[in-house]
């Protein structure tokens, strides 16, 4: 007797997420940015050089991916971390990040997926 296989179903990468986010946040007209966290690769191995370097000019680690600052001249102060939808998990740095920008006034938040990223910007945005 064979067993019956699952189909495998494919969750889209964290990259892919944040194109797809990062076309929307422009087409809507957002202010905002991603803050390059991530290691580069050279020939399959981690630079870490460059991530030496970054962190010497001010990256932080555990700082959210997306920073949102307004939309049409009105302010907003969004953070999110973006995760892919099935998987991955906020590192303790990346926790601390958004209790500190929640302090600070900010929506800070963890979103798995870019739909769900974009249903919390919404949120936060028709919130104003």
């Amino acid at each position: 007797m064979y067993k019956k296989l699952k189909p495998m179903v494919r969750v889209p990468l964290e990259k892919n997420e944040q194109e797809i986010l990062a076309a929307w946040l422009d087409r809507e007209g957002y202010i905002w940015c991603h803050v390059p966290n991530e290691i580069p690769s050279v020939h399959g191995k981690p630079n870490y050089a460059w991530m030496i370097s970054m962190r010497r000019r001010g990256l932080k680690p555990g700082i959210p991916d997306v920073l949102i600052f307004g939309k049409q001249s009105r302010p907003l102060r969004i953070a999110i971390e973006l995760k892919r939808e099935k998987g991955g998990a906020t590192s303790d740095k990346q926790e601390q990040w958004l209790i500190n920008l929640r302090e600070c006034g900010w929506h800070a938040e963890v979103c798995r997926g870019y739909k769900e990223a974009i249903e919390t910007i919404e949120y936060y945005t028709n919130l104003q």
